[in-house]
């Protein structure tokens, strides 16, 4: 009975060890690109603005790359189906993320600043609301923002840079997305 009850304890602690190792290996996501993948990669973030954003035609040549590598990736680390959807969404909006920080220094400066410059209690909440924004369930059924968000998250950016223009403020909106995303992403891989 002894023996028993540690196979079973020995098994859960297998269950509970294995996305630890899918979790440390997220990074192979973003790293052993072919030179031309990278190519890909380097072109599309040198030439990234926020309407590229929406421009799926221009997307699709970094898409490509980041999934053929996500399959290596899969197929080394064994990830499952879901852990590798889970790199994939990381993986793109990291490669986003950092094409954006490049385009618009002054609105990753901001996005920075929400973390360190503002109490918790505001940090929190500017996080709740884009997590809420980006979320495409709640934006269909719509629950993303509300008035009382939008004055809350205007009255923050002019707190940390009353100078924004409008590009800025496009910006900021798009990184604090990509910034919750990859969050996201990060923590639902390591559950899998």
């Amino acid at each position: 009975m002894m023996k028993a009850g540690l196979s079973v304890l020995g098994a859960g602690m297998l269950l509970f060890a294995a996305p630890v190792l899918a979790a440390e290996n997220i990074e192979c996501s973003l790293t052993g690109y072919s030179d031309e993948q990278q190519k890909v990669l380097d072109t599309y973030q040198s030439g990234f603005t926020t309407k590229g954003l929406e421009d799926l035609e221009r997307q699709a040549p970094m898409i490509d790359a980041v999934s053929d590598r996500i399959l290596v990736c899969a197929e080394q680390h064994s990830w499952s189906d879901e852990a590798a959807d889970a790199a994939f969404y990381y993986a793109t909006t990291v490669i986003d993320e950092r094409a954006l920080r490049a385009f618009s220094p002054s609105a990753s400066s901001v996005v920075d600043r929400v973390d360190s410059e503002l109490t918790a209690g505001e940090r929190d909440r500017v996080w709740k609301i884009i997590g809420a924004a980006s979320d495409v369930e709640a934006t269909e059924n719509e629950q993303g923002m509300n008035d009382e968000d939008v004055l809350f998250l205007g009255a923050i950016l002019l707190k940390l840079d009353p100078e924004s223009d409008d590009e800025t403020i496009e910006s900021v909106g798009a990184l604090l997305a990509m910034v919750s995303a990859r969050r996201v992403a990060l923590a639902e891989f390591a559950t899998l």
